[in-house]
Parts: C-alpha cells; sequence; structure tokens
C-alpha cells in the first residue's frame, strides 16, 4: 500500500470535507483509486492516508521584504515629486 501525504497549512477542514476532498482528488487520479470509497479516518493511521500540517513553507525571507520595501519608498517618492510637479505647474499656469 501506497502512503498518501496530504499537506496542509492550516486544520480547518472537518473530518467530513477531509473525506470529501481525498474522494475528489481520488476521482481526478491524483492519489490512486481506492480512496474513491474512503469513508472515514482512522485513528491510528492504517487507511494510508496522513493529514499533515506544515506552515514551515509560509516563512517569508528577509531578502524580497527588504527589495519590496525599497521599491515602495521610491514609487511613493516619485509619486510625490511627480505630484508637486504637476501642482506648481498648475497654480503657475
Amino acid at each position: 500500500m501506497i502512503p498518501v501525504v496530504i499537506r496542509a497549512a492550516w486544520d480547518n477542514f472537518s473530518e467530513r470535507r477531509k473525506t470529501f476532498f481525498i474522494k475528489r482528488i481520488a476521482a481526478e487520479g491524483f492519489i490512486p483509486d481506492r480512496y474513491q470509497w474512503f469513508s472515514n479516518f482512522d485513528d491510528h493511521g492504517y487507511t494510508g492516508i496522513r493529514w499533515l500540517i506544515d506552515r514551515t513553507w509560509l516563512k517569508v525571507h528577509a531578502l524580497p521584504v527588504e527589495k519590496a520595501k525599497k521599491l515602495m519608498v521610491r514609487t511613493l517618492v516619485g509619486a510625490s515629486c511627480l505630484w508637486l510637479i504637476i501642482m506648481a505647474m498648475i497654480a503657475l499656469g
């Protein structure tokens, strides 16, 4: 039996929704067809399905955050300068 590991960021599915999800991905062909008739989770994990809550991929790295901050500062400074130029043209026009 091939074990199936489903990774989720949050544990916000009820047992019923998890069962429907497993049946759906089995029907789509992502996991073996025998899971189309999956009925409920076994407390001891003998079903071959493991629901794993994994939040490690949600961490934001510092480099993209710094790049985004620099971009936003440059954008706001540029827009402010452009706005001042337009207001000066209107006032002197």
